[in-house]
């Protein structure tokens, strides 16, 4: 079974998510979805979605995380958390997403990663 894992962060001062639209070098590329990927051998979920949200978005600054959940699909598994910033920011994409923007929780973007719904209803 592979293990991911992914953080959906939110702005305190506004209280917007911050998503991110994956890019044409990606699967399923043209989806906004929360930073997220696989567990490296012997990583943990949080530090895995910790590892792949400052990687994806640039971010350095303090975060509050709190695990929401796991989601079964076939032969993966989903560790999905909910971070909190204290202010959005403008995120230094790497090559997975070609766009980001925070949304408030009932305007968000389309098409949003199928994996997103449930774990949004989660939260």
């Amino acid at each position: 079974m592979r293990h991911a894992a992914g953080i959906t962060v939110v702005a305190d001062t506004t209280g917007r998510l911050l998503l991110l639209r994956r890019s044409r070098q990606v699967p399923k590329s043209g989806l906004w979805a929360c930073p997220a990927g696989r567990l490296d051998r012997g990583e943990k979920p949080l530090d895995a979605a910790v590892r792949e949200f400052r990687e994806e978005t640039g971010y350095e600054g303090p975060m509050r995380v709190e695990y929401v959940g796991a989601q079964r699909e076939r032969k993966r598994v989903f560790h999905h958390f909910v971070g909190n910033v204290p202010n959005e920011f403008r995120p230094r994409l790497n090559w997975e997403n070609d766009r980001a923007g925070w949304f408030a929780p009932g305007r968000l973007p389309e098409p949003l990663h199928g994996g997103m719904l449930p774990l949004l209803r989660a939260w």
